[in-house]
């Protein structure tokens, strides 16, 4: 979904639809809930005997022994991942970032109009390019998530909408044999036995304008009962062709409602799951785009806001296990972009957004995009070229500092020494590591119980902060931050 405010959202649309075009795609394709229902607590104020440790006024001995976990999540792999568009062939230049950045999860459109432009019986599909990009995505350790779309004109009016009654079973032909194509048990597998366990169906499908469905986008909005019905049939097709396929709900935007003058339903959500829709998805699956953070703030910060929203909303229909995805996030580094900032604004957010992700427990979550899609339109960590920006090299120390860690708890303000501060306790082997920032970019100053203190900045540059670095050799290690993220690593 592009987020911008409205007057940007028709141009950023139109240049992504064009570059799609470009790579030979013929389209990409709320009842409120109590802000007590929260999931993830915002920002948890215990007072000094629940924290186990005293304080003065700003400022906190944080004694990292007794922190015992409030959460213990095992994770079967990290949620880093990336949108691309781009074909994954070896040596580009797209998938030697993918590698560099060490992302696990890659987001990829599967284009059924290319795969199966005329009608035919037998079926006779062009697999072509997805056998190349998948076998080079699994050799390469790359976890990829399909997104299904683009419906062929004989079989949908509409690249992201409803297939016609008459072709349905055609579409289910169809993913039978693209599940099994790429599922690696040797029968009827591509050349090289590739492995794609997660299938989305289609893209934001809560959209409800005409105009985005005319050039491709999901078509399925004021149609959430519809949408569930069409998953009860897709769903046992994914299983029977490969039973540890993950069936992940079409990532909805479920913001600028179509009542706020934006173009996606409200009502979307819950008219999909009062129809059952979550028995036919392994993942529920939505967007978040920080300009619309004010719309979530009573729930938590930024994207646990959201999070927390719609976990909640899936707890009244008994689905509150269900496990969530996230398959676009992102900050344009265009500050005339009114979901952009500065560079450095941007390459803050990739940290701040995937530790929150983390807290959250969210499984898998993509950055939006990887690549800037045109000069332009600028959310990616690199440049149209694959050139790195400042936020390249913050995936990069992210994913070494975060990719096997076990989520504990979030800082207070107290423990953080700023009610503008944010932070998070993670556990790594015997290792503690915290992530914090201020959000309105002020210093501020903590302490913490220990001999001495690894300050890692948001880009990797590392420095020791000892005991004795304030003038006083009492055990105690002062750490000063900003609204640039830094990760502090206690050693046991």
């Amino acid at each position: 979904m592009f987020k911008s405010y409205p007057i940007k959202f028709y141009r950023g649309m139109v240049i992504l639809w064009f570059l799609m075009a470009i790579l030979g795609l013929s389209s990409f394709n709320n009842n409120e809930l109590d802000a007590s229902s929260y999931i993830v607590p915002a920002r948890p104020e215990p007072s000094d005997s629940e924290v186990g440790f005293g304080h003065s006024n700003a400022q906190t001995a944080l004694i990292h022994t007794v922190f015992l976990p409030l959460i213990s999540l095992q994770r079967e792999q990290p949620p880093f991942g990336v949108q691309i568009y781009f074909n994954m062939t070896d040596n580009h230049p797209g998938l030697l970032s993918m590698v560099d950045l060490q992302t696990v999860w890659v987001r990829r459109p599967i284009v059924w109009s290319q795969i199966e432009p005329v009608n035919t019986t037998p079926e006779n599909y062009n697999w072509g390019i997805w056998d190349t990009q998948f076998l080079t995505a699994s050799a390469n350790g790359l976890k990829v998530v399909a997104t299904i779309e683009s419906n062929p004109s004989w079989a949908a009016e509409y690249a992201g909408g409803p297939v016609y009654s008459e072709h349905l079973s055609s579409f289910l032909e169809f993913v039978g044999a693209l599940v099994e194509r790429y599922d690696g048990d040797g029968y009827q597998d591509a050349s090289g036995s590739p492995v794609v366990n997660h299938w989305e169906f289609y893209n934001e499908p809560d959209n409800a304008n005409l105009f985005y469905a005319e050039v491709g986008w999901g078509y399925w909005g004021n149609r959430g009962a519809e949408y569930a019905d069409f998953l009860a049939e897709v769903y046992p097709v994914v299983k029977a062709a490969n039973s540890s396929a993950s069936v992940l709900m079409g990532g909805i935007a479920h913001d600028y409602f179509s009542d706020q003058g934006g173009p996606f339903d409200r009502d979307f959500v819950d008219d999909f799951l009062a129809a059952g829709g979550g028995n036919y998805i392994d993942f529920f699956n939505f967007h978040y785009y920080p300009v619309f953070a004010p719309n979530w703030e009573a729930y938590g910060h930024d994207v646990i806001g959201k999070t927390n929203f719609l976990r909640a909303k899936l707890a009244t229909y008994g689905l509150a296990d269900k496990p969530v995805a996230i398959t676009e996030i992102g900050l344009s580094s265009d500050p005339n972009d009114g979901n952009g900032g500065t560079p450095e604004e941007q390459s803050r957010y990739v940290l701040r957004a995937f530790s929150r992700a983390i807290a959250a427990n969210v499984k898998i979550m993509t950055w939006f995009t990887l690549n800037d899609l045109s000069p332009q339109y600028v959310t990616g960590v690199t440049d149209v070229d694959f050139n790195p920006k400042p936020s390249y090299q913050v995936y990069q120390t992210m994913t070494t500092q975060l990719a096997d860690v076990i989520y504990q708890r979030a800082l207070t303000s107290s423990e953080l020494g700023s009610p503008q501060a944010e932070g998070y306790v993670y556990q790594r082997g015997q290792e503690t590591v915290y992530v914090v920032w201020t959000n309105d970019d002020s210093p501020a100053q903590m302490t913490i119980q220990a001999s001495s203190v690894a300050q890692i900045s948001k880009s990797g540059t590392s420095t020791t902060i000892l005991d004795v670095a304030d003038g006083l050799a009492d055990g105690v290690v002062t750490v000063n931050y900003d609204g640039s993220p830094v990760y502090l690593i206690l050693a046991p």
